[in-house]
C-alpha cells in the first residue's frame, strides 16, 4: 500500500507526502529495486539530483533484473540531462539499451541528446551494435511475462 500512496501524493503535487511514504514501502521491502526508481522519480520532480541519483545507485545494487537495471539507467540519464550533461546522460541510455536493446523510450531520448551534443559541436561517437533481440523474463513455469519493452 505504501507504493501506491507515495505514487498519489506525487499525483496530487506532494512531494513531500509521497517521499515519505515511498521511503516506508523501501523499509518495509528494501529489495524492491522500484520502490527506489519511484522515489528517485519523486526527487527528480522536486529537482533533488544528487539525492535521486543516490537512490537510483542503491535500487541498482539490490536487483539483477535486466528490466529493472534498464529502467534506473534511463532514470539516471534522465537526471544527467537535466543536470546539463549529454555525455553522461547518452552513456547512461546507451548502457540501457545493452539491457532492454529494443526500449523506445531509451531509443528516442538518445536522438534527442546526440541532436543536443552535435548542435553544441560535440563529437558523437558511433554506438557499438550488436546487443541480442529485446531481452525476455521468464515466469517460474518458462512462460515470458515481460520483455523490458
Amino acid at each position: 500500500i505504501h507504493p501506491a500512496a507515495g505514487s498519489a501524493g506525487f499525483l496530487a503535487k506532494d512531494g513531500r507526502w509521497a517521499e515519505t511514504y515511498l521511503r516506508k514501502a523501501i523499509q518495509i521491502n528494501p529489495a524492491h529495486a522500484n520502490g527506489y526508481g519511484e522515489l528517485a522519480f519523486v526527487l527528480i520532480h522536486q529537482r533533488r539530483y544528487a539525492d535521486a541519483l543516490a537512490e537510483i545507485e542503491q535500487g541498482m545494487m539490490v536487483t539483477d533484473d535486466p528490466c529493472l537495471q534498464a529502467m534506473l539507467w534511463r532514470k539516471r540519464g534522465y537526471v544527467f540531462i537535466e543536470l546539463d550533461q549529454l555525455v553522461a546522460a547518452r552513456g547512461a541510455y546507451l548502457h540501457s539499451l545493452e539491457l532492454a536493446p529494443s526500449n523506445q523510450l531509451a531509443l528516442s531520448e538518445l536522438q534527442i541528446i546526440e541532436g543536443a551534443m552535435r548542435e553544441r559541436g560535440m563529437p558523437v561517437e558511433p554506438a557499438v551494435s550488436g546487443a541480442p533481440g529485446s531481452i525476455r523474463v521468464p515466469n517460474i513455469d518458462g512462460t515470458v511475462i515481460s520483455t523490458c519493452e
